[in-house]
Order: C-alpha cells, then structure tokens, then sequence
C-alpha cells in the first residue's frame, strides 16, 4: 500500500510575497497541467534546491547546531496538548534556535530529529527549519520571523489562521486554547483530492516575543491515539530561555551567514566574539575552528585591515602549525602587503602540509588568486607557484 505523506502546513508568517501559499505537501505539477502528489520529496516544486541547501560551512554549522478547498465546521474545544509533563530531555538532545542581537531563544527537544530545510531571512532577522523524526515519522517546522504588525500570540494565530483556511484541505476536530504565552490551533486532515487515509494530525503553536514572531508545527501522518503522547512530549520541552548568551557556536553561525552573504563588518563582530570565547573556554570541533580563523582571516583581509589578518592567521598557526590553509592566507596577507619573500615561505609551508587538509576542501592556485595578481610576471613567484601546485 503506498503510504501518501503529506507534510504539514506552512505558516504565512513566513512565506515571501512572491511565494506560493501551498502546503508542504509533495506535489508536482504534470505536463497536462494537472496536479499529483508524491512521497518523493525530489518531485516536489517546494523542494527547490537553491532554498533548502546549506552549503560548506554553513551546512557543517546547520548540523553542528542539531544535538531531525473545503468546508470546515469551526466548533471550537480545548486540545488535549500539554496535558501530562514529559520526561526531562538530556541537554545534548535540545535545540537551542536564535537570532542575533536577541537576548532570548527558542529551546526544544530534536532528539531523533533530522534537517530537511533550513532557511534564513536577509540579514539574519528571521529562521525557519524543518524536520523529520526518522524513528515517529513526526514532522516539525519552527519559525522566528520579524513581526510584520503589532499582534498579541492570540491575534498571531488567528492571522495565520486565516491563511491556513485558504488551502485545498477539509479541515476537522478544529481547535483552539491557550497555555501560559503560547496559543495553539489544531486540526485533522483524513483526506486531500483523491488520497483517503492520510489521517494528519496538525498542531500549531504562537508566540509573539518583542518584535519577532515565533510559530512551530507538529504533524503526523497515519494518526492514532497512540501517537498524542508524541505531541505532547514534544510541547513539554519547549522554552523560551531569557537572558541567552550565544555560545562561540551560535556566533559562528551567525557570522558564518554574514560572511557568505559579504557583509563582512557584521562577520568580523561574530567571528571575534566566537574567538574571544574559544580562547576562554574551548568548545568548537577542530574543523569548525579553522573555519573561524580562516572567515575572520579574510574578512579582515577583504575589508582591508591586512594587520589584523595577519594577525589572525598568526594565532592560527600559534594553535594549529600543522594546516596549510592558515599557511596559505598568511601568504596571501604577505603578498597584499607586498612582501613577497615572506609569501614565497609561507607558500612553502603550506605545501608542506598539503595532506592536512579538511576532506573536500579544495587545494587554492596563487596564480589565480587575485592577492598575487602583482607578482604574476615575477620568476621567484611563478617559480614558487609551480613548486605549490605539485
């Protein structure tokens, strides 16, 4: 029997303007113009590569934060979400979600989670992630987005709601409550077009916290009773953690999207506050710390402060002599500052490590690299060069 997953509904919070309103489901659009859907996550028109994938350093950073139309009646009752206490989660199993410049984050259980899409607003100002849970088939989407209005979490939800209402489902069991801050919407869907059986159940909850609006979503597919205390496990362990102080991780999240989106003054800030808590209290995996003095390198280097570059790439190779990329960047900085006997050694050095290097990183060629473009007709360099890329 083919199992039809439909994966929950997308808020409106925090879709673009230009986005289509549709839900999470897997649908393709035929030639003949007719619609189908699919537990194919690859034919879906959602799933478009350029929105969900996190790329170098960023996708590391991603896994690094991880410890996975139709009439409704609108009679309204309470939910029976939160109704028993969870189990305390173990710390490596909770996720901490944050914005930069936001003194507050959003915490919640990710055990047995795994990334699906990951998604960041310009300048960092809004997240969005979702998930699966491989073991329960529960699938999860948060969300933290600027507030477009003044809205009480009340009025969030009913905002959203009104979105919700406009997508091609017959909605059932629909209900409504509130529970400390949160204000949660809930609903079942048995079935969509042709497909019978789905039996999704949806949960929505909403806060509005300062300026930002915080929404997440729990849905499964093939509902049973059974399956309440899964929910009601999950809404027991999310917080609000207030007085948050980002971790050298976090900032390196948030400077590794500055950096890759060339808004390198914003990078740099991140990037020396991650360093100035590594160098208190050590945390980052080796090749997360090599990113960070590589970025704070040469956001340093682009932005013109060649001192400080070098500098960093300095203390780089004061903790790690043995990777040649830090070797390779202090070369660069050498030839930016005209020292090219200085960048020929530092060439040398890196060479030397060659088989150091980060797996899948790739081996640089100074004689393409814009920071020699000076040195290109001059023997010692190109000397050097062919002698490099051996």
């Amino acid at each position: 029997m083919v199992r039809w997953i439909f994966v929950l509904i997308l808020s409106l919070a925090f879709l673009d303007s230009n986005e289509e309103a549709c839900g999470q489901y897997y649908k393709s659009i035929n030639k003949d113009g007719s619609i189908s859907f699919s537990d194919n996550p690859t034919s879906s028109v959602l799933k478009k590569e350029s929105d969900i994938k996190a790329t170098g350093p960023q996708k590391e950073l991603e896994k690094a934060l991880s410890p996975g139309s139709g009439t409704t009646s609108d009679k309204e009752s309470t939910p029976a979400v939160l109704r028993k206490p969870a189990e305390e989660s173990s710390s490596r199993d909770l996720m901490k979600l944050s914005l930069p410049g936001k003194n507050w984050a959003l915490e919640f259980n990710f055990r047995d989670f795994q990334f699906d899409e990951t998604k960041s607003l310009p300048d960092l100002k809004g997240r969005k992630i979702m998930a699966t849970n491989k073991r329960t088939d529960v699938i999860l989407s948060v969300y933290l987005s600027p507030a477009r209005q003044s809205l009480t979490h009340k009025e969030l939800r009913e905002y959203a709601w009104e979105g919700l209402k406009k997508l091609p489902f017959k909605r059932e069991d629909i209900k409504r409550c509130e529970m400390g801050q949160w204000a949660f919407l809930e609903y079942f869907i048995k079935e969509a077009k042709d497909f019978k059986g789905i039996d999704q159940k949806n949960v929505f909850a909403y806060l509005v916290k300062g300026d930002t609006w915080i929404d997440y979503h729990l849905s499964k597919v093939s509902y049973t009773p059974s399956d309440e205390v899964l929910f009601k496990d999950f809404f027991a362990s999310v917080k609000i953690l207030d007085n948050f102080i980002p971790s050298s991780l976090d900032n390196l999240f948030y400077a590794t999207f500055y950096y890759s989106n060339r808004n390198y003054e914003k990078a740099i800030v991140y990037y020396q506050r991650a360093l100035e808590q590594e160098r208190q209290t050590p945390r980052l995996q080796k090749k997360l710390w090599r990113v960070l003095i590589d970025n704070l390198g040469m956001a340093y280097g682009i932005s013109g402060d060649l001192k400080n570059a070098k500098q960093t790439f300095e203390y780089g190779i004061s903790k790690d002599p043995a990777y040649p990329m830090f070797y390779y960047n202090l070369a660069c900085a050498n030839a930016e500052l005209n020292d090219l006997d200085q960048a020929i050694l530092n060439l040398g050095t890196a060479a030397r490590y060659k088989s150091n290097m980060i797996p899948g990183e790739g081996w640089p060629n100074p004689s393409k690299d814009s920071s020699f473009q000076r040195f290109l007709n001059d023997k010692k360099f190109i000397e050097a060069a062919k002698r490099f890329s051996q």
